[in-house]
């Protein structure tokens, strides 16, 4: 239907009203959101109705991911691929999708503040922009971080790499105390810590 209608032959999703008029122009994040979302979308239809399309389009959308993360990583393209791919695995038990998720999930994890590392106690288990020292504080976008690793935990278990699944489950679970934490209660009004 409308989503088969968005995809193009490069994989990527056209995810605004205008074709001629580049995508990035009126939503530079739709770049790092919506391919991905479309990529789990698909992988999930195919799972309850599959059709050779759908894994096709899937397969495709993952190597453009994959090729776009490499030119420029971000946590939410990470974040919002890796879902799809770990659903790709489970199907097929690609080992192309498995190493794309190892990527993803090994990206997100090393812009998640520790225990160690946080500028704040309060931020750890949260996520920088991007590796490395970044003063920005962490937000909600920890929760689909998590969510994010927990998928790939779920891949972890099935190819089976234990070293890689304790990590991510970690990570995971990390995510989302942090994420937790954020919510407002008369015992914890400010984040400052």
């Amino acid at each position: 239907g409308v989503l088969k209608r968005q995809l193009r032959p490069d994989g990527s999703v056209q995810y605004t009203d205008d074709p001629a008029r580049p995508a990035a122009t009126d939503d530079p994040e739709g770049l790092n959101l919506y391919p991905g979302l479309a990529s789990q979308a698909l992988a999930v239809s195919h799972r309850v109705r599959p059709e050779t399309w759908k894994r096709a389009a899937v397969a495709r959308g993952i190597g453009y991911c994959v090729a776009c993360f490499r030119a420029k990583p971000h946590p939410l393209l990470a974040a919002t691929v890796l879902p799809a791919v770990t659903e790709f695995y489970l199907q097929g038990k690609d080992p192309g999708a498995a190493a794309a998720g190892f990527e993803f999930a090994d990206y997100l994890c090393s812009c998640q503040h520790t225990n160690a590392d946080a500028p704040r106690a309060a931020w750890a288990g949260g996520f920088r922009p991007c590796p490395g020292p970044s003063d920005a504080e962490p937000g909600i976008e920890a929760a689909d971080y998590a969510g994010a690793l927990a998928a790939a935990a779920k891949l972890t278990r099935n190819v089976p790499d234990a070293t890689r699944y304790l990590k991510y489950r970690q990570a995971a679970v990390d995510g989302l105390q942090f994420a937790r934490g954020l919510q407002y209660t008369p015992d914890t009004p400010t984040r400052a810590a």
